[in-house]
């Protein structure tokens, strides 16, 4: 009896086994966006490498401390995501020339988004939709394609910060 390396056989995969193992090495290889959604923990923006990621605490005149962790999205729209001492993501600001995924950024709260646009529709191209409500607050300017805007989550946003010296329309 011979010992030594064994030979392997190769394997033969149909036709469907092998758009089901390409899809899977995709989406292994592609992951989510990595950025956090509102009321996420902010570090499940660090979920994929795809993007280039730079946060830095803000403190301005002896107030709370404030984590922006800025993503550039592989479609080039600029998200900031602020969060708290506990790491929650409780404000978004976004620009960029493209449409952004506000699903993702508005993660459960999108629904609350969601209602409010179809109780108030507007045009789908170079519209402004202002929306307040005690759960969620949302700026959002589209362009053609693109466009900028900023949201927050009221009960979240710890007390002493200035929004809008964060970029985000209060």
């Amino acid at each position: 009896m011979k010992s030594g390396p064994k030979a392997f056989a190769p394997v033969r995969l149909s036709a469907q086994q092998r758009v089901a193992a390409g899809a899977l090495l995709w989406s292994l290889c592609a992951g989510w966006p990595a950025h956090a959604a509102l009321g996420e923990s902010a570090s499940s923006a660090l979920d994929d490498g795809r993007v280039s990621r730079l946060m830095h605490m803000l403190r301005a005149d002896g107030g709370p401390r404030v984590a922006d962790t800025t993503v550039v999205t592989p479609t080039g729209v600029v998200v900031h995501e602020y969060s708290g001492l506990l790491g929650v993501v409780f404000a978004i600001a976004w620009s960029g020339d493209a449409e952004p995924d506000l699903g993702r950024m508005f993660g459960a709260y999108y629904p609350v988004y969601e209602a409010w646009r179809r109780a108030h529709p507007m045009p789908e191209l170079d519209s402004a939709v202002q929306m307040r409500s005690r759960q969620l607050v949302a700026h959002v300017r589209s362009r053609g394609g693109g466009g900028s805007g900023s949201a927050y989550l009221p009960t979240l946003v710890p007390l002493g910060v200035d929004l809008a010296g964060l970029g985000v329309r209060p």
